[in-house]
C-alpha cells in the first residue's frame, strides 16, 4: 500500500485553510510522520500528541496552521 497522500492531501488542506480551519488531526504510522510533515503546507506547529508508550502502532498528530 502506497502511503503518500500527495497532492490529493495538499489540495484539500490549502482549501480547509482558506476557509478558515486552522487546526487539522492526522492519524498515521510512527514511521510515517515525517512523510506526513513533508507533505503538509509548513504548519505553525506540528505536534504529536500520543507516543509509542501509549500506542505502538499508530501515532496522533496535530497540525496547526496561521
Amino acid at each position: 500500500m502506497d502511503v503518500s497522500r500527495g497532492a490529493s492531501l495538499r489540495n484539500y488542506l490549502q482549501t480547509e485553510i482558506l476557509r478558515g480551519t486552522k487546526t487539522f488531526f492526522f492519524v498515521t504510522e510512527h514511521a510515517s510522520v515525517t512523510m506526513l510533515s513533508n507533505e503538509l503546507p509548513t504548519p505553525q506547529a506540528f505536534d504529536r500528541l500520543t507516543d509509542p508508550h501509549l500506542n505502538n502502532k499508530f501515532v496522533l498528530v496535530r497540525a496547526t496552521f496561521e
